[in-house]
């Protein structure tokens, strides 16, 4: 499917923004690039990106130079931190329809992570527009977008209209907070793009208590270099 097809299929079940969340460091990375950009892409221009557990099947499967979006904020979805990372992306909607020539838009049945081997592109994806106006569900978390392009890379342009950074609330979350937003304001100074940065500090949801945990990380999510 091309990009507009998808937008437009989209936009009819209600969504108007589309979302990535990621780590400070490999956030960096993207605005440096000057928008979303595959796990490929970002390696092969010499650029930091932190380790996910979807790397080896991303590997696996051919996928490494695909770039993958959520129709919902999983944050607030889920009322808990976002394991890919604490920054997130809100792109509007309209960036499909202004995608490269050549590029084609999936959205996936369910997560890669429960691919097998044996299966083919119809178990994958959902191929056409009437696939996703019968079957697909906004939030559910199977259902991803995937943008297959040969340079692995989507420009923000005017499409960026914010982004979002949870402000962990213990381990000393509070200063890595700060330099964090600090370093992603002066990438997107850098990087022309106008949105600003906004700070995600809940007081309803699981995500202070995972913060909290030992296992989180902090430093390591919100390593800036």
């Amino acid at each position: 499917m091309n990009g507009a097809e998808v937008q437009q299929a989209l936009a009819d079940k209600g969504v108007s923004r589309i979302f990535h969340a990621n780590s400070v460091k490999t956030s960096l990375s993207l605005l440096k690039l000057g928008g979303l950009a595959s796990r490929a892409k970002v390696e092969t221009s010499g650029l930091a990106q932190t380790n996910q557990i979807s790397d080896d099947i991303d590997r696996k499967y051919n996928i490494w130079n695909d770039i993958f979006m959520d129709s919902v904020d999983i944050h607030e979805r889920i009322s808990d931190r976002n394991h890919y990372g604490p920054v997130l992306f809100g792109i509007d909607l309209g960036i499909l329809g202004a995608l490269p020539s050549g590029s084609e838009v999936f959205v996936t049945k369910k997560n890669p992570t429960k691919w097998k081997s044996s299966d083919s592109q119809d178990d994958r994806y959902y191929n056409n527009v009437n696939d996703i106006h019968g079957n697909v569900i906004v939030g559910d978390f199977d259902h991803m977008l995937v943008v297959r392009h040969s340079s692995g890379l989507v420009r923000f342009d005017d499409f960026l209209r914010d982004v979002i950074l949870d402000v962990p609330v213990s381990g000393g979350g509070g200063e890595y907070f700060e330099k964090a937003k600090a370093a992603l304001e002066k990438g997107l100074k850098d990087a022309g793009l106008s949105a600003a940065v906004t700070a995600r500090s809940c007081s309803y949801c699981r995500c202070n208590q995972s913060y909290a945990m030992k296992s989180t990380r902090i430093p390591w999510f919100y390593s800036v270099g």
